[in-house]
């Protein structure tokens, strides 16, 4: 029986770093390729560092990516589109070489569809889905339909599944109808900021929020700046804030993108330029400095799959307010004991939630703890124990 040890490990992903940088992903493959025979990524679209990877990053080229017309004025906005990726079959050739024993295949792009014929046509490869959560965003018939088609295609002719949590599986069985005993439900996307910080965690329990009386609370927000992720709503609230606790609070919001200018506008003419900083966009490998001097993580989407900067936060033991909209809120929240989950479209029980830490700031180091407590799921070991798990259950299928 072929051990992960003594195996050929292809990893199929459409596009892989994001400015440069490989963002989490460096560290976990990095992590899970020393715990193989050998370890090659295949991308058709490669923006990581150019600098020297312990593992090998294949670029085949090949995907272009198609638009509803009506969807095509508000990408710079909204953030998302309802896109179709079209990538060449001819993309595979280059496995013929690398003969892997495993494919890993990320969601449910053509690559994942290529990578089950891959396997029909060389026996004895095997395929492992790793799929984050149930999609949550809606899109219109013809894509939702085309979608559905491919998905459930995908989901019944791989090995194993992976998915990070309970919802992941309920949408693969309610609504792919993949086989319940293909499905290994653990984490395997995190982004450890504590990690990457070099502190303890038991040092990072925040204590009182400042010296001052009283204290000046300091929120949080990282994310690239599109429409979607509702920080406008968030800043309707602070302005009602303002009559009551002026001068108690600051919101960091670090991230660039194409809506900051009309919320920089809009900040302005609230009168709350003292109390909103727009920092832009800071290197990935930085960002634990900013988790670590906020007292509390705010995230306000409108619509995120999974996103990973709650994941970031809780890491770095921070208090969390969360939308309901995000496909990670049920691993994130734990409700009114490490933060709380909101509509952010409520403005009242936005400003509501906002005024307890001000109110009552001595809750935030018992909200740090459990926070903390919650990250001790989300680590980069536990991330890759996960990920070598399912590759041995799919090796031995």
């Amino acid at each position: 029986m072929l051990k992960l040890r003594n195996a050929t490990v292809g990893w199929l992903v459409p596009i892989l770093g994001s400015g440069g940088s490989l963002l989490y992903n460096q560290s976990l493959f990095e992590s899970l390729s020393e715990r193989c025979h050998s370890f090659r990524v295949f991308t058709t679209e490669f923006h990581g560092d150019k600098e020297p990877l312990k593992f090998k990053v294949e670029c085949l080229g090949g995907i272009r990516r198609m638009y509803p017309p009506e969807r095509i004025a508000n990408q710079g906005t909204q953030g998302r589109l309802d896109e179709i990726c079209l990538i060449n079959p001819a993309v595979m050739a280059p496995l013929r070489y690398y003969r892997p024993d495993l494919l890993i295949t990320n969601e449910f792009s053509l690559l994942s569809l290529y990578a089950i014929i891959y396997r029909l046509l060389f026996n004895g490869v095997r395929v492992l889905l790793v799929m984050e959560t149930r999609p949550c965003f809606a899109q219109n018939k013809l894509i939702s339909l085309l979608r559905r088609v491919l998905r459930t295609a995908v989901a019944n002719n791989v090995d194993v599944i992976l998915t990070n949590n309970l919802e992941g599986q309920d949408y693969l069985v309610d609504v792919l109808h993949a086989p319940e005993r293909n499905i290994v439900v653990r984490p395997y996307v995190v982004s450890d900021m504590a990690l990457m910080s070099g502190i303890a965690r038991n040092d990072l329990c925040k204590g009182q929020p400042s010296r001052k009386s009283p204290p000046t609370i300091r929120f949080l927000f990282v994310g690239r700046l599109v429409e979607l992720k509702g920080l406008q709503y968030v800043l309707d609230g602070m302005k009602l804030l303002m009559h009551k606790y002026r001068g108690r609070f600051i919101f960091d919001v670090v991230g660039d993108g194409p809506y900051r200018e009309n919320l920089e506008q809009q900040s302005h003419a609230l009168g709350l330029s003292d109390h909103v900083v727009f920092h832009g966009k800071q290197p990935y490998s930085g960002l634990w400095a900013w988790y670590k001097e906020a007292d509390v993580f705010l995230f306000p989407t409108l619509g995120d799959y999974r996103a990973l900067a709650p994941f970031e936060a809780i890491s770095m033991a921070l208090p969390i307010i969360a939308s309901i909209h995000d496909g990670g809120i049920g691993e994130t929240v734990d409700e009114g004991r490490n933060g709380f989950s909101i509509e952010p479209r409520d403005t009242k029980a936005l400003v509501e939630i906002l005024s307890r830490f001000l109110e009552s700031p001595a809750i935030i180091p018992h909200f740090s703890r459990r926070s903390l407590e919650i990250a001790s799921a989300y680590t980069l070991d536990k991330a890759v124990d996960s990920l070598a798990y399912a590759c041995e259950r799919a090796l031995h299928s």
